[in-house]
């Protein structure tokens, strides 16, 4: 990573998102896995069964997509962007 490269962090209730270069590392509700249609989808609908993801763009297209943790609180956005990392970094890959 260059010097110059700009690392973003933006926490909110619910999101949490790391930006290094053109890397878009997300977790929150505006992409989920849709349990009743079992599939990744920006949005869903009202009657669906959802639940919160991470996702890594680049800032083009998504890399890979991972299901929340069931080990942590899925509401704690930055504990679950975290094992995100983990699982990416760990090669633990799925799209």
């Amino acid at each position: 990573m260059s010097a110059e490269q700009k690392i973003d962090i933006s926490i909110a209730s619910d999101y949490a998102v790391l930006e290094v270069g053109d890397l878009y590392f997300y977790y929150g509700y505006e992409h989920v896995w849709c349990k009743d249609h079992e599939q990744f989808v920006d949005r869903c609908g009202d009657d669906c069964d959802t639940e919160w993801a991470f996702t890594v763009k680049n800032r083009v297209k998504y890399i890979h997509k991972f299901r929340q943790s069931t080990e942590h609180d899925p509401f704690n956005v930055e504990e679950q962007l975290i094992y995100g990392l983990a699982r990416y970094i760990a090669g633990q890959v799925s799209k």
